[in-house]
């Protein structure tokens, strides 16, 4: 069962082996479908399609959906959020993923700045 949600920032780190990031495991956590979108993207464009390819393979199985009503929420967090921190808008994907984190009880493990200080974040780069 996952303990973590993992954000594309993660995930890349993770898939890179990054020292910061030697102690999270894929199999300890769950992500959304944009957060492997973005992570296959970004490995494609900027290292390999092998290593897109081979991330992929492993992301796909820890790929979680989420409810109507986690979105609703997400969207009601990222308005609120974005309206005080106008310098790090969230983006959708994570804002719900942060979301989605906090209703399941998961930390969210980020290395983007404008998530530092808040609840249930584990932030490392």
């Amino acid at each position: 069962m996952a303990r973590v949600f993992l954000d594309t920032y993660a995930l890349i780190e993770v898939m890179r082996s990054s020292e910061s990031h030697r102690e999270l495991s894929l199999g300890d956590g769950s992500t959304l479908m944009g957060n492997l979108a973005e992570t296959y993207y970004v490995l494609r464009t900027q290292y390999s399609a092998e290593a897109a390819e081979k991330a992929y393979g492993v992301i796909s199985n820890i790929v979680v959906d989420v409810s109507a009503s986690t979105v609703r929420s997400a969207m009601i967090f990222r308005e609120e959020f974005n309206k005080k921190n106008r310098k790090q808008a969230l983006s959708y994907a994570d804002a719900i993923g942060y979301t989605y984190a906090r209703e399941n009880g998961l930390e969210f493990v980020t290395g983007d700045d404008a998530f530092k200080g808040l609840d249930g974040v584990r932030f490392v780069k």
